[in-house]
C-alpha cells in the first residue's frame, strides 16, 4: 500500500470522532502490519477519552493492542522504544483517578507527579492513585510524550490505592 492508502484509511477512521475504534476495527483485516500498528497509535494517542472507562471499550483495545501481527515495532517512535529501553524491570506504574474510574484500566504511566496531576486535574472531585509493578514484558506501548504513558493490561496486576492526592 502507499502513502496515499495510508492518509485515505486515516481520514476514514478520523472522519467520525465519536466512532473511531469501530471504524479501525471495520478495516483492520485489510491494513498491512505496519499500517495496523501506526494507525492504532494514532488512534490511541488522538483519543480525548481515556480507552479504560468501560471494560467492554478495555477489552477490545487489549484485543487490538495484542494481535499476533508483524513489524509491532510501528506502534511506537523511535524515542519511544528507548525511553521504555531505559526504564527499570520491574517498572513501578502509577494511575491518576477521579471517581468514577476504574481502578483496572490500560493506561497508566510511569511518572508519579503525572499521575497526581490526573488525580488532582478537576477540582471538587475525589482523586487517588493507583500503583503497581509490572515486568516490561507485560507493557504494550509507551508513549514518552506527553504523558509518559505506558499502556498494560491490568490482569493480573497487584494495584494499591492510595486516596491522599492533597499537598
Amino acid at each position: 500500500m502507499t502513502k496515499k492508502d495510508d492518509e485515505n484509511w486515516s481520514a476514514y477512521i478520523f472522519a467520525d470522532e465519536a466512532n473511531k475504534l469501530e471504524r479501525f476495527e471495520a478495516i483492520e483485516q485489510r491494513l498491512s502490519d505496519a499500517q495496523y500498528w501506526e494507525l492504532l497509535a494514532s488512534l490511541w494517542t488522538n483519543s480525548k477519552t481515556s480507552p479504560s472507562r468501560r471494560k467492554s471499550r478495555m477489552d477490545r483495545w487489549l484485543r487490538l493492542l495484542t494481535a499476533p501481527r508483524g513489524n509491532r515495532e510501528h506502534l511506537m517512535q523511535p524515542d519511544d522504544h528507548q525511553k521504555l529501553a531505559s526504564l527499570p524491570d520491574p517498572l513501578a506504574i502509577y494511575r491518576g483517578l477521579q471517581e468514577p474510574c476504574r481502578v483496572r484500566g490500560v493506561s497508566w504511566t510511569y511518572d508519579y507527579d503525572r499521575a497526581l496531576w490526573f488525580a488532582r486535574r478537576f477540582p471538587g472531585r475525589q482523586g487517588k492513585i493507583a500503583h503497581a509493578i509490572a515486568p516490561k514484558s507485560r507493557v504494550l506501548a509507551c508513549w514518552a510524550d506527553p504523558e509518559a504513558e505506558i499502556v498494560v493490561s491490568p490482569r493480573g496486576l497487584r494495584i494499591r490505592v492510595e486516596t491522599k492526592t492533597e499537598k
